[in-house]
């Protein structure tokens, strides 16, 4: 079930504790590196099935992003936005290069690392953000399960080199993305 609206914690970002913005830093930086991932499937893809299933998770991600640039001041947010941005988009057009099971792949390998990174911040961070966090992590656990779901197969070479790198590209991403 994807979340409809996921209010605004009646916070100010600029009084939590520095490691809480640099969290909430890197969750801006990363759902608008995820929008991109979309906008990259969709400027590749002809196929029909994978048009409507990125369609429908970009509208998702649009609501995540519009979530954070409605409540978090823009100077709390990451200055490399248009690395994220041209990161994921990229990601989108190379997921969407391959087979449809490459681009479930992708999708699957990106969301169960953003699941991870929102529990983390869900077991250590104030009760006031927890629920909203609890919210997209939802709609993230929604969007793995989908991309499961058409996963037919054990990845081959290639596609075990492809989620490493994802994987270690998202870590070094959300690093980065808590400093600068």
């Amino acid at each position: 079930m994807i979340s409809n609206t996921i209010s605004i914690p009646d916070v100010d970002v600029e009084q939590l504790p520095l490691r809480i913005q640099r969290d909430l830093r890197s969750d801006h930086a990363g759902e608008a590196g995820a929008v991109m991932i979309y906008k990259g499937i969709l400027k590749v893809t002809k196929d029909p099935e994978i048009i409507n299933f990125a369609k429908n998770h970009l509208e998702t991600e649009n609501k995540h992003l519009s979530f954070f640039e409605n409540w978090m001041p823009r100077k709390n947010r990451s200055k490399l936005t248009f690395l994220w941005k041209m990161s994921g988009f990229l990601t989108g057009v190379i997921a969407a290069s391959g087979a449809r099971y490459f681009t479930y792949l992708t999708i699957y390998i990106i969301e169960s690392f953003v699941i991870s990174h929102y529990q983390k911040q869900i077991r250590t961070g104030p009760s006031q953000l927890c629920e909203a966090l609890r919210m997209l992590q939802q709609d993230e656990k929604h969007h793995r399960k989908e991309a499961e779901a058409f996963m037919c197969n054990a990845p081959n070479l290639l596609e075990r080199l492809w989620s490493f790198a994802l994987e270690k590209g998202s870590k070094g991403a959300v690093l980065m993305a808590r400093l600068i």
